[in-house]
């Protein structure tokens, strides 16, 4: 008999991020997909990227409002006439009184200390000044929208509403208030009024910063990503300070693709507002599509130091840890995500794919079903489920699973790949070529797609073309089954040392693993080694006390031997293990036979 085929029929992994893009398919060595776009979100979706912006958010931008608009051009003014002597003036009041014993004592003072308490990031404290200027003088448009602008800080998204429509009813041209609103409506996730709010604010004044990035933000929402640039363009060009305009195009550049300009801006607006926490989750998730992976940890790690409520940090930082190894931290991650944002597929799916990776595979259909319900056009769920119902037994299930996850994104390499298994599953190897062959086209060094072409090209008796095809996915990512599985293929092709070399290397690869000193010791028989092959299927026995197949084999080596006795005990024990297996037939044969020329061993006295 042979050793089991290594699990060369096994799945692929399941894609270990159901939103990444490797446009070659990646070197890595778990399941690539076409990623759809990420939007490193805040709270609730990108929103307006408006928390820490350098001078403070919405709130401060409008405390600081001149350093936030682009200034005038300057004028040629002529030369000024002399003018005769005047006399000087009168000594005037001040216009605002901000020294009161008990505190301001005008409208406008509040507002000014609010302005300035908003500057400084006490949102909290803006809101209680502005809402004293507002009990002095109930129409000022500048309290009521610096208000606001507190509020969505404060997330207090009713409030900031309110205050913002008050504004504009008392000044419809007051373009702040329209951005204000515009900025409450993003965080709400209304998007395409918080584009038209903007676009209100802009036609009233471009000059108006705060506008053009919120209108960037919403068009990141949308997935209006080439719109969103131009925005955060205009918006950089007209305040090259204002951090919240860079993370915004570095958001939009991540999903448009661009991970290294999107790095590029992020970098910069973390320069400009180190505490900007939308900065670093954008960062993080374009390190993570450049494949830096310890660099998106890091980044994500430190957004969750400055808002551990961060969705999108949680979730990259999963797929991060995904794709290390880190499968318990993934899941931890993506439960976190999870436990902020149910309704939010993308964790779902992440977390499914890291449990089929650990072998709880239940867990993962039920996770990926989960991602489904929620994004039914999600390829990558489609493609993570496949995977775990091929590793539970369900090759129809896995069949129609990747089927549609090709059908959403024929350009996804991992869904090819895992029809590919199930179909050499249900005994169609030439489908599986077919499949494998179409995902080699699109990710060239993905190892698990030549792996499975290797495998259903040996079940084809094409054993050449199968070698090849796992010494090309050796070349990519070497690994104790690989060298199994072409062990296995080059004892098929009457090669029993290069069969013995190659489970040599996955034995020193996994010391411990009892299929592939099995298989050693089956090619070392196959080339007359039989001490050699005996001490082998020992240690497999060994570490694996249950392995009825090397019982049978060892039988084999053992008769050869002229151990006849040894080799009845051996029968006696596989047939005990695997009474119903698919080769106990032949071996109640070889036991009869022998029985007949071995005498029964005398009773015991």
């Amino acid at each position: 008999g042979a050793a089991g085929g290594g699990g060369a029929g096994a799945p692929p992994p399941p894609p270990r991020d159901p939103a990444r893009r490797y446009p070659d398919g990646g070197a890595l060595a778990l399941a690539l997909v076409a990623r759809e776009e990420v939007v490193p979100a805040p709270r609730r979706g990108v929103a307006a990227l408006l928390g820490g912006v350098a001078l403070a958010g919405v709130a401060g931008a409008l405390a600081l409002l001149q350093p936030w608009r682009a200034p005038p051009p300057p004028e040629r003014a002529a030369a000024p006439a002399p003018s005769p002597p005047t006399p000087d003036p009168a000594p005037r009041e001040p216009a605002v009184d901000v020294t009161g014993d008990a505190g301001p004592t005008t409208a406008e003072a509040w507002l000014a200390r609010a302005r300035s308490r908003a500057g400084k990031g006490d949102m909290a404290g803006a809101v209680a000044d502005a809402t004293r200027a507002l009990e002095l003088a109930p129409d000022l448009v500048a309290a009521l929208t610096l208000r606001a602008g507190a509020s969505v800080e404060l997330d207090r998204l009713d409030a900031a509403l309110t205050d913002a429509e008050r504004a504009l009813a008392l000044d419809p041209a007051a373009a702040e208030a329209w951005a204000v609103r515009g900025a409450a409506r993003e965080r709400r996730g209304d998007h395409a009024g918080a584009v038209e709010d903007a676009s209100r604010a802009i036609e009233l004044d471009p000059t108006l910063v705060l506008a053009w990035a919120n209108r960037a933000a919403g068009r990141v929402s949308l997935r209006r990503n080439t719109e969103a640039i131009a925005d955060a363009s205009r918006a950089i060009e007209l305040e090259p300070r204002f951090a919240m305009a860079w993370a915004t195009r570095a958001a939009a550049r991540t999903n448009s693709g661009d991970p290294a300009g999107a790095i590029e801006d992020a970098t910069r607006a973390l320069e400009l507002a180190p505490r900007l926490v939308n900065a670093w989750a954008t960062r993080a998730a374009a390190r993570l599509n450049e494949g830096d992976l310890p660099g998106a940890i890091a980044d994500a790690t430190r957004a969750l130091e400055l808002d551990r409520r961060h969705v999108g940090a949680w979730t990259d930082r999963a797929s991060a840890r995904s794709d290390t190894g880190d499968l318990a931290g993934a899941i931890a991650d993506a439960g976190e995500a999870i436990a902020l944002a149910p309704d939010g597929p993308r964790p779902w799916s992440i977390r499914a794919a890291a449990r089929s990776n650990k072998g709880e595979h239940r867990a993962a259909i039920a996770d990926a079903t989960r991602a489904l319900e929620l994004d039914p056009r999600m390829s990558a769920a489609w493609a993570t489920r496949a995977s775990a119902r091929t590793s539970s037994g369900d090759h129809a299930g896995a069949l129609e699973d990747a089927g549609r996850a090709i059908e959403l994104s024929p350009r996804n390499a991992t869904a090819w790949t895992t029809r590919a298994v199930a179909r050499r599953n249900l005994g169609d190897p030439e489908g599986a070529v077919d499949d494998t062959t179409q995902a080699i086209t699109l990710a060239p060094r993905q190892a698990n797609a030549w792996t499975v072409r290797g495998a259903a090209r040996s079940d084809l008796g094409q054993l050449d073309l199968a070698h090849e095809d796992m010494s090309r996915a050796l070349e990519l990512e070497p690994s104790a089954q690989r060298w199994l599985n072409r062990s296995v293929i080059a004892l098929r092709r009457d090669d029993a040392r290069g069969a013995a070399d190659d489970a040599g290397r996955a034995i020193d690869l996994d010391p411990r693993w009892g299929s592939a000193w099995h298989q050693r010791g089956l090619a070392r028989a196959r080339a007359g080694d039989d001490a050699g092959a005996l001490t082998d299927l020992d240690r497999a026995i060994a570490l694996e006390p249950r392995r009825a197949m090397a019982f049978s084999d060892r039988a084999q080596v053992r008769e050869r031997a002229g151990d006849r006795a040894g080799a009845i005990e051996d029968l006696e024990r596989a047939l005990a293990l695997a009474p119903g297996a698919s080769w106990a037939a032949g071996a109640r044969r070889r036991l009869e036979a022998l029985r007949a020329v071995v005498p029964p061993p005398p009773p015991a006295r």
